[in-house]
């Protein structure tokens, strides 16, 4: 909370938090980080010759601003302006956190490390017309006219015309004037420019209320006002399509705000720590806060329905059957109905909750979907249908789950049993463990603190915005952002999964779905839909936000193996994904990635166990051999192998080709020949253990790429290369028909030892290849 802000001071209602006065403002005298910045600011928009004028609060700058810097300029200067601000925070050491773009209004969020180690914020937001849902109440060409210089270089425009735009800014949308802002509206009540301002905006009755001092506008008063502006524009309608139009295209650019749900037993503090976050995190850096408790509000309320349908509420009953009653889980239908109507509510509100993060909201739920996992009243229902109903629910990025003394906790809210809280807690904790988004919150160290560390973690899940202009920033928590290269710090993983297997893990808002390998039809057909889904920011619908491969590769590996790729990138940012084998079981995982400009791409491959080590030990090993050689194909570069643990290594390899082209059966046969040829000749018989088309790419210039030499080996059977490459073209004959397919494979090689044939079968099945397992165990059957 701010100091000296009482907890209770505003009660939170579902809506658009309307924060305390003076929240989020810097405190007069305080020296802040602005000075320079805004000097050069100023001073290269005159050298361009640029059309501006801060709106308000102009006389202090550039030293001290209370929070933001309203600044008017016309619409052909809008590109040059952005232009200036960017190459002046650049030139000055700030940072652009992100931006918005909508119709006459783009706000640029600086930010900047301050010598303490701290983040400074500060939001210059930019308007191009003054207008209000496409009604324009003041002619910006008009008002800058009038524009007056400071003493300190500084152009604004007079107190009065400022004072009238800041009212009707506040009227319009809110109906009232905040207190912060009446003493110098008042001050100016009764002057020419505000007089003029007000009465050519909406007419002399709204001077004459000013003059009175009517500060607040009910809802009639609200909208007379709105037509009254509407009556003196009659372009309006024109002006409101182009600004729906506007703010529709803005829903699908990079998301900027947070979507925060909270966990926890009745009575752990909920709500105390809903307000501390949005406290805490107004203007630094969300613009704003907005409070769900409840159902989101697309669907009426079940129990609205039932009112309307005469199913009348019960009179309220003692206290104590009150409390004795929700001791008592629900019938697992009437659970089960109830999820089902919210986790509708839920996906009908994506839209919605798309705009207010495009608004760049932090979004705090206290009540959601999670709630049926763990609350005693929904026990009853089937954890198989929450799992399949939580496909519909847009996830959040960040689901707190408080963990508190269930003593305190039922001493504060006695609606549950010590033992119940305790059981809701244990639930909450597996919740956590699960889900790749939850965090758990120790209520037990008091308010402020769990504010600060959930406000900490709300900061973690920041990730870089592709259209910022900053420099691969990622903030690790509030006060910490430094080593911006070096730091890829890991968002929230959304997994895209066929019949319960993973086929690849990206991170959110993540460029990397042209990564997929699309080594097929349908797989190109997995991979264009993807990229189309992912544009139009709906591949949640289709990708579970729990990646199997959490316990494999933690987001901290991700980080430093990504950061070990600094320098062979040239210090780009890589665009990555996770993958898996065709077996998940096998404890391996493939997290391919390519650098923006296509300098390097490559894959990094982790694997578990005493198998996967030795496979990835001896491919480092024979590529490093290959290295030297003069082939007819080409073959990945090691960047380095590193173990991870003491069961994991690493082994990273760069030099794929950037556009790779899969091979056709008959080209791959061909390729296969003179890779054997080629390795026979110039690598000392050298067997690959894994030859296919699959494992063989063309590159854009129509050469051949090699890749996947785990199994190589120059003590492998004869016929191991042109068996492999035999099953690679006929595999899914063989996992289906394994009987059929031995008796083909025996005659297309019966001109060979068989019991070479089954040496080469064997190799290969001891390596994981699973068209060879199924012939293996085929032929062993038949020798019985």
């Amino acid at each position: 909370m701010s100091p000296g802000m009482n907890p209770d001071c505003i009660k939170m209602r579902p809506g658009l938090l309307r924060v305390p006065d003076g929240l989020a403002e810097n405190r007069p005298g305080d020296p802040l980080p602005i000075g320079p910045l805004v000097r050069a600011l100023t001073k290269e928009l005159d050298r361009q010759q640029l059309v501006w004028a801060v709106l308000r609060n102009a006389e202090e700058l550039p030293e001290f601003t209370r929070c933001d810097i309203d600044m008017l300029t016309l619409p052909r200067c809008l590109p040059e302006f952005v232009r200036v601000v960017e190459s002046c925070a650049k030139q000055e050491g700030w940072q652009i956190a992100g931006r918005i773009s909508k119709h006459h209004y783009t706000c640029l969020m600086l930010m900047k490390i301050t010598g303490a180690g701290d983040v400074f914020y500060l939001p210059i937001d930019l308007f191009t017309a003054l207008e209000y849902r496409g009604a324009e109440f003041l002619n910006a060409e008009d008002a800058l006219r009038k524009r007056v210089r400071t003493e300190r270089e500084i152009w604004t425009l007079p107190a009065g015309a400022s004072a009238a735009i800041a009212l009707l800014k506040e009227w319009l949308p809110h109906g009232e004037l905040k207190e912060s802002r009446r003493a110098a509206v008042r001050q100016v009540a009764r002057e020419e420019p505000f007089v003029t301002a007000l009465e050519s905006a909406a007419g002399r009755e709204w001077v004459e209320r000013v003059q009175r001092g009517e500060w607040t506008l009910s809802r009639s008063d609200r909208k007379s006002l709105r037509n009254a502006v509407r009556r003196r524009h009659p372009g309006w309608r024109i002006g409101l399509i182009k600004a729906a139009c506007s703010n529709l295209c803005h829903l699908f650019r990079p998301s900027l705000g947070r979507v925060v749900c909270l966990a926890g037993a009745d009575g752990s503090g909920k709500t105390t720590l809903a307000q501390g976050l949005a406290f805490r995190t107004f203007k630094k850096p969300f613009k704003g806060a907005r409070y769900i408790h409840g159902n989101i509000g697309v669907l009426p309320r079940f129990r609205d329905i039932r009112r309307r349908l005469g199913f009348a509420a019960a009179e309220s009953a003692p206290e104590k059957e009150t409390l004795q009653g929700m001791m008592d889980p629900i019938p697992a239908w009437k659970s089960v109905l109830l999820a089902t109507y919210y986790a509708v509510d839920f996906f009908l509100a994506r839209l919605l909750i798309r705009r207010w993060r495009a608004q760049w909201l932090l979004t705090v739920m206290d009540r959601s979907f999670y709630d049926y996992y763990y609350q005693l009243g929904h026990r009853n229902c089937p954890e198989w249908v929450l799992n399949r109903l939580s496909i519909l629910v847009p996830k959040p990025d960040l689901l707190l789950c408080i963990e508190g003394d269930a003593k305190a906790i039922h001493a504060r809210k006695p609606e549950l049993t010590v033992d119940e809280i305790i059981n809701e807690q244990k639930i909450l904790r597996t919740l956590s463990g699960r889900l790749p988004f939850a965090r758990l919150l120790d209520g037990a160290a008091g308010a402020e603190a769990m504010v600060h560390s959930g406000t900490e973690m709300i900061f973690q899940t920041l990730e870089e915005n592709p259209t910022a202009g900053s420099s691969g920033l990622l903030s690790a928590s509030l006060t910490s952002f430094q080593n911006q290269k070096s730091t890829f710090g890991i968002p929230q993983l959304r997994t895209l999964a066929v019949k319960g297997k993973p086929l690849a893990a990206v991170a959110a808002g993540n460029r990397a779905w042209h990564l997929f390998p699309a080594t097929s039809p349908r797989r190109r057909l997995i991979r264009d839909t993807m990229r189309m889904l992912s544009v139009a920011g709906l591949d949640r619908l289709v990708c579970s936000s729990r990646c199997p491969g959490g316990e494999l590769l933690p987001g901290g590996d991700i980080e430093t193996l990504l950061a070990r790729l600094d320098g062979p990138c040239g210090g780009e940012i890589p665009d990555w994904m996770l993958s898996w084998p065709a077996q998940v079981e096998r404890q391996r995982m493939y997290l391919v990635f390519r650098t923006p400009s296509g300098g390097l791409s490559g894959v990094i491959k982790i694997g578990a166990g005493e198998f996967n080590r030795r496979q990835l030990a001896n491919e480092a090993d024979v590529l490093s051999r290959l290295a030297g050689k003069e082939l007819s194909f080409s073959v990945p570069s090691v960047l380095f192998h590193s173990e991870l643990d003491p069961n994991r290594s690493a082994l990273a390899l760069g030099g794929f080709p950037a556009r790779p082209k899969p091979l056709s059966p008959e080209e791959a046969d061909a390729a296969g020949r003179q890779v054997m040829a080629a390795m026979k000749q110039r690598a000392g018989g050298l067997t690959h253990g894994d030859l296919g088309a699959a494992n063989m790419l063309r590159t854009e210039a129509g050469g051949l790429f090699v890749l996947d030499w785990e199994n190589a080996s120059d003590q492998a059977p004869g016929l191991t290369d042109p068996v492999g490459l035999w099953l690679s073209a006929r595999q899914a004959r063989v996992l289906s028909a394994p009987a059929e397919m031995l008796t083909g494979l025996q005659a297309a090689f019966c001109r060979e030892p068989q019991d070479e044939l089954h040496r080469a079968l064997c190799f290969l099945d001891a390596h994981d290849n699973l068209a060879a397992r199924k012939l293996a165990n085929a032929w062993n059957k038949n020798s019985i």
